[in-house]
């Protein structure tokens, strides 16, 4: 029997970007010498965070990607995420040039990935064997925070070595279990105050446990 979990719930991370610019070495009015690099920048959207990179590779052989927070204006706030990925074993070859790639957060050199407003990608290739290089297809996820309280549970209990859970029962919303949660909070926090107002009208005179004499009255007979 296969094992039925809640799977994560995804949003799709709206982005613009700029074309693909090849690096070339050396002044326009000279001989330029192809550096085997390219370069774009990917400009987020709202959700200005993601957990999950996908593309489908064109011959391109090693990636790195930097990402830079949306407040940032300086350029040494650029952070690197992935460096020199091989996408190809071999650059000279076939293997991985056409094959679609998906990073994961947890894959990262960074997680920190919230408040994030721009992406770079350089991309080589130093191999002579091939004409253009590039990347296709490029799609940004995040997991959405609204997700149900069932896949909550679910991804916190795989992070748990001492936790296994297989299945849930069906569980209230999270806004519902919140607003039941807050019910119970105020209910014990009357019920400590009608406690305390009992203790007030009856207050004990002892002390550590024990009763200190002068505080006792007894009748004459």
């Amino acid at each position: 029997m296969t094992e039925k979990h809640p799977s994560k719930q995804w949003l799709t991370v709206g982005f613009e970007t700029k074309n693909q610019i090849r690096l070339f070495i050396g002044e326009r009015s000279k001989t330029q010498f192809d550096s085997g690099c390219k370069m774009f920048d990917l400009f987020l959207k709202d959700p200005f965070r993601f957990d999950e990179i996908s593309f489908k590779n064109f011959y391109t052989g090693y990636l790195t990607i930097k990402v830079k927070e949306k407040y940032s204006n300086s350029d040494n706030e650029w952070r690197i995420i992935l460096k020199r990925f091989k996408l190809m074993p071999d650059v000279h070859g076939e293997s991985g040039a056409n094959q679609t790639f998906h990073f994961s957060k947890d894959m990262f050199l960074d997680q920190e990935l919230d408040n994030i407003s721009q992406l770079r990608f350089i991309l080589q290739q130093p191999s002579c064997n091939w004409k253009d290089f590039g990347i296709d297809d490029i799609k940004l996820k995040a997991v959405n925070m609204d997700q149900s309280i069932e896949a909550l549970f679910y991804e916190w209990s795989k992070r748990s070595d001492k936790i296994k859970m297989k299945s849930f029962e069906k569980l209230p919303p999270v806004q519902m279990l919140s607003t039941r949660l807050q019910s119970l909070w105020l209910l014990c926090n009357e019920a400590t105050k009608q406690t305390a107002n009992k203790t007030e009208d009856n207050p004990r005179f002892d002390i550590d446990g024990s009763y200190d004499v002068n505080l006792l009255s007894t009748n004459q007979p």
